[in-house]
């Protein structure tokens, strides 16, 4: 599929497609399969990227705010420091994904697949987690401060340095999760 970008660029959209600092702001892109591609430093505010397979897409430093990435598969994608703010990503698959120094404050992730993902550092405060798998997440210094992670699956899941402060944890499932020994669970 062929598009014109915000700066009048024709590029094509496929599978391995190079679209590296692209303006794509705002874009119908739903149902695309760009497997692989390198969005890298891409601005894709405001994109509807509902459905789209973007599995082991380079997504780094991406400009994801405001974006629909609804049931978007993105299974071994690189988002490290990209921005998700105000990005709807319900029932996503994120898992073995790579969200280092991401920011998702406030963001519905309500049950997405996270297992395996590597949130480390990663901006969660407020995030809607609510039935998310985050089983074998790695969420070292993730901060996690006032997310709902009611039912979450988080067994297995590497938190160390995470900030749980006022979390919300009823009912997730923490069996043999990792935390810093000094810390105290509150409000579960």
């Amino acid at each position: 599929m062929e598009i014109t970008t915000n700066c009048g660029k024709t590029v094509t959209l496929e599978p391995n497609a190079d679209l590296t600092g692209l303006d794509l702001s705002g874009l119908d892109l739903s149902r695309l399969y760009l497997i692989d591609a390198n969005l890298e430093n891409c601005n894709l505010k405001n994109c509807n990227l509902e459905g789209a397979c973007l599995r082991y897409a380079n997504l780094t430093g991406a400009n994801l705010t405001g974006a629909n990435l609804t049931g978007a598969e993105l299974h071994r994608a690189d988002l490290t420091d990209a921005d998700l703010t105000g990005a709807v990503l319900e029932n996503v698959d994120l898992t073995y994904s790579y969200l280092k120094n991401c920011n998702l404050k406030n963001i519905n992730l309500k049950g997405a697949h996270l297992r395996d993902a590597n949130l480390e550092n990663a901006y969660l405060t407020g995030a809607y987690l609510k039935n998310a798998d985050l089983g074998n997440a790695y969420l070292r210094d993730a901060n996690l401060e006032n997310a709902n992670l009611e039912n979450a699956d988080l067994r297995n899941a590497f938190l160390r340095g995470a900030h749980l402060r006022d979390a919300n944890l009823f009912r997730a499932n923490l069996e043999n999760a990792r935390f810093n020994l000094e810390y105290k669970l509150t409000k579960i």
